[in-house]
C-alpha cells in the first residue's frame, strides 16, 4: 500500500509538498491524499508538456522502510547496485554487523512524511547497533536528508557504534553530505572515521551529535560548494 509521495521533476528539480489540495499554488507543487490515492500536481500548463520527465517516490508501510533493507544480521556485501525512487530509505542496515555497501548508486531518495508534518529520508543508512561497518566509493546525490548516516535515537536505547568507515564516495546534491548521531545516554562510539568523500552542492557537509566527538576523525573530503574548492 502506498502511504506517501515524493515527486521529482526533470531528475534535478524535488517538489514542494502541499498539507491541503486548496493550497496548490506554486508550480510543481503537490499533494497526496493517503485516503483516496490520488497525486495532485500544481503546474499553469499540463504537467506532461511541462516536465520531459516525472518520477515519484513511494512510500510503503507493513514492513521495511528502506527499499533494501537488513536487520540483525551479519556479513553483507551490497556491492554495484543502482537503488532510486524511494520514499524513505534507499539502503538501510539495523542491529548489523560486517556490512560492507560498495560501488552502489543511489538517487531521489526521501521527502515523505515521518510523523505530523516531518519529512524524512537518507540514502544509506546503518541504524543502532553497528559494527564494523563500510561505505565506500558509492555515487549518492538528490537525498532528502543525509547521504550516509550511522544513526541512532534515544528510543533504541543503549548502542554500540564501531569501527565505521565512511570513504572515497561522491555525494551531491544532499540536505547533509554526512550526519551521524547516537543520542542515548548510556550509548557508545568508536572509530567513527570518515576520509577521502567528495561533497558538493550540499545545505551541511557533516552533521553530527554532540555525544563522543573524539570518536570521530574527519580526513581529506574534498569540499565542494558551488564550484569553489574549500581545503
Amino acid at each position: 500500500t502506498v502511504y506517501d509521495i515524493q515527486t521529482w521533476y526533470n531528475k534535478t528539480i524535488s517538489g514542494n509538498r502541499s498539507k491541503a489540495y486548496d493550497e496548490l499554488d506554486i508550480q510543481g507543487d503537490y499533494y497526496y491524499n493517503s485516503t483516496t490515492k490520488n497525486l495532485s500536481i500544481y503546474s499553469t500548463s499540463n504537467p506532461a508538456s511541462y516536465y520531459s520527465e516525472i518520477y515519484l517516490a513511494v512510500e510503503t508501510r507493513g514492513g521495511a522502510y528502506g527499499i533494501i533493507q537488513a536487520q540483525s544480521t551479519s556479513y553483507l556485501l551490497f556491492d554495484n547496485l543502482d537503488v532510486r525512487y524511494g520514499g524513505v530509505l534507499g539502503i538501510s542496515t539495523s542491529r548489523s554487523t560486517n556490512v560492507t555497501v560498495q560501488n552502489c548508486t543511489v538517487k531521489y531518495i526521501g521527502g515523505t512524511i515521518q510523523t505530523g508534518t516531518t519529512r524524512y529520508g537518507n540514502c544509506i543508512q546503518f541504524w543502532a547497533n553497528s559494527t564494523n561497518i563500510k561505505a565506500l566509493y558509492n555515487d549518492i546525490s538528490y537525498c532528502f536528508d543525509a547521504g550516509i548516516t550511522p544513526q541512532s535515537a534515544t528510543s533504541a536505547g543503549s548502542v554500540t557504534m564501531n569501527n565505521i568507515e565512511i570513504a572515497y564516495n561522491i555525494l551531491s546534491h544532499n540536505y547533509y553530505g554526512v550526519e551521524y548521531f547516537n543520542s542515548h545516554s548510556d550509548s557508545q562510539t568508536y572509530n567513527l572515521s570518515v576520509h577521502h568523500n567528495t561533497i558538493a552542492f550540499t545545505e551541511e557537509i557533516f552533521e553530527w551529535g554532540r555525544q563522543y566527538p573524539q570518536a570521530v576523525r574527519l580526513g581529506k573530503n574534498p569540499l565542494l560548494s558551488n564550484g569553489t574548492n574549500f581545503s
